[in-house]
Order: structure tokens, then sequence, then C-alpha cells
């Protein structure tokens, strides 16, 4: 996972296929370890999950009111932030997301839609204020 705030979320999958999915103002845009492009365009029936999503990464507390209801819980150093949609679309869309950290690092985050449907994503290490290469924005980004 890599995040910048000015070309948005890029999440690099290795299992089962490699694949890259790149968030931003633009929409969604996935890229398979060929190279091959889709592009999905932001749609306004989706609940604008792009426009959601970027500010909830960023810890944007005044950006994430306007599309969440926040909940939130402190154990020591462990922290969890628990984001519901207030627009119905986006809570179809995307439903609610859970942000789980420990200090300053971010370790789990999870989009659960229904009681049997979720997605998780566990990060292992985490490297803040990285410099990303031209390179580096040319793979990851758009």
């Amino acid at each position: 996972m890599r995040l910048d705030p000015s070309k948005g979320l890029s999440l690099r999958y290795v299992k089962p296929d490699e694949r890259l999915m790149i968030i931003d103002s633009k929409g969604v845009l996935l890229r398979d370890a060929k190279g091959r492009k889709r592009e999905l365009p932001s749609d306004p029936r989706a609940g604008g999950i792009e426009k959601a999503l970027l500010p909830a990464l960023r810890f944007d507390l005044d950006e994430i009111r306007t599309y969440f209801v926040i909940h939130a819980v402190m154990d020591g150093p462990d922290w969890r932030i628990d984001l519901e949609p207030i627009d119905p679309n986006l809570s179809k869309t995307l439903g609610n997301l859970t942000i789980e950290g420990n200090d300053s690092a971010v370790k789990r985050l999870e989009f659960r839609r229904a009681a049997n449907q979720r997605v998780v994503i566990i990060i292992k290490s985490t490297q803040e204020r990285v410099r990303f290469a031209p390179e580096d924005f040319h793979r990851y980004f758009r």
C-alpha cells in the first residue's frame, strides 16, 4: 500500500494474481502484471468512494466528518476507528470502514459491506515520510 496526498492510494496485490489498484480523484484504475489497464471512472451512484476513502486514509478529520460518522476507541497505544458512511449510496458501495493501529502506524483496514462480505488488508510494516522516486510514481500511481 502506498499513499501520497496528491496522487492518491495505490494497493498492490501479489496473490492470487499480481495486480495494482489505484484510487484517486479520477476514480479507480486497475493494472495487471502485464501492464493492461482497466479504468473505472468516478461513478456518482457509488457515493464518491474515492473522495471519501482518501480523506479517511489521510486522517483528515474535517473532511472525514463530511462522509462518515466516527466511532473511536483507544487501549494504550492500540486504537481503532470505525467509520460509518453518512450517504446511503456510499454505505452500499463501501460499507463500514475500520482502521486499526498502534501508536502512529496503521496496521489493519477492514471494509465490511455485510456480515458475510468484507475485505481485510493487513499492513505488516510501514514507513512514514517516504519520498517516492519518479519511477515509483510512474509505477504505482497515474
